[in-house]
């Protein structure tokens, strides 16, 4: 490995104990957490704000936010705009805050495990 260029395997080392903890007081898969963090930071190595799962800036979200540039599949077509997105202090911040996501969101209902329903 080289310097300063972590591997996937880095990476979840780093997360996995934040995501044990949300994933045992949600109910949210641990797997479910784990696998959506790599896909949407490229395995740790695109990551602005902390923000680990691209979660958007609604109107509703009071807390810190970047703006970048982003690809979105809108009506058929790739679209690029610049969009605004959550931004926290650390990595555990975007967890917890992921795991808050979730749970408030029916529609995310199935993601949690039986016991937890």
């Amino acid at each position: 490995m080289k310097t300063g260029s972590p591997t996937g395997a880095d990476f979840i080392k780093a997360i996995y104990p934040k995501a044990k903890e949300v994933s045992q007081k949600t109910g949210i898969v641990l797997e479910l957490i784990l696998a959506q963090a790599a896909v949407e930071t490229g395995w740790g190595r695109s990551i602005k704000g902390n923000n680990l799962f691209g979660i958007k800036a609604d109107k509703n979200w009071t807390g810190k936010t970047v703006e970048f540039t982003t690809k979105e599949y809108i009506n058929g077509e790739w679209v690029t705009k610049v969009d605004k997105f959550r931004a926290y202090d650390s990595w555990e911040e975007s967890i917890e805050d992921y795991g808050k996501f979730l749970t408030s969101q029916p529609r995310y209902r199935d993601l949690f495990l039986p016991e937890n329903l």
